[in-house]
This record gives C-alpha cells, structure tokens and sequence, in this order.
C-alpha cells in the first residue's frame, strides 16, 4: 500500500483562521475570555470550519513557532 503525502500548509490555514476573525469574534475574546489583542495576534486565534462545523481555532506551536496542530472549541451559542 502507498503512502501519499498530503499537500497541506497548517501555517497558512492558521493564518486564513485568524484573518476569519469577526469584530465579534474579537470583541468575544477580549470581552468575555479576557485575551488581549497581542494574544489573540501572537497565538493567531482564528475561526474556520473544520469537520463542516464553525470553530474557535487555537493553533498549538512547537518550539521553533511553528503550528504543530490545531485545538478545536465551539464558539458561543454553538452546540456541537
């Protein structure tokens, strides 16, 4: 059996994610999670569908900053 490669940039789906975020989004996290805007740019807090669901995009880095993987939470009012 082969392995194939898949052909996926997890830096650039980070970056698409954090460009998603609404001003509400925004205003969300700021407000009511207590992040400041340095935070949520620095960790690049994003908002995509995956799995065919919206999402809260939290990318987890690995030592040299680069996007391991990605932790997944329901937005608010979102019940999955």
């Amino acid at each position: 059996m082969e392995n194939k490669k898949l052909d996926i940039n997890i830096e650039e789906i980070a970056k698409q994610c954090h460009e998603n975020l609404s001003p509400e989004l925004w205003n969300y996290l700021k407000t009511e999670r207590g992040l400041t805007e340095e935070i949520i740019k620095r960790f690049k807090l994003g908002y995509g569908y995956f799995y065919r669901i919206p999402w809260l995009s939290i990318p987890v880095f690995d030592g040299n900053e680069k996007v391991l993987y990605f932790k997944l939470r329901a937005l608010p009012g979102n019940d999955h």
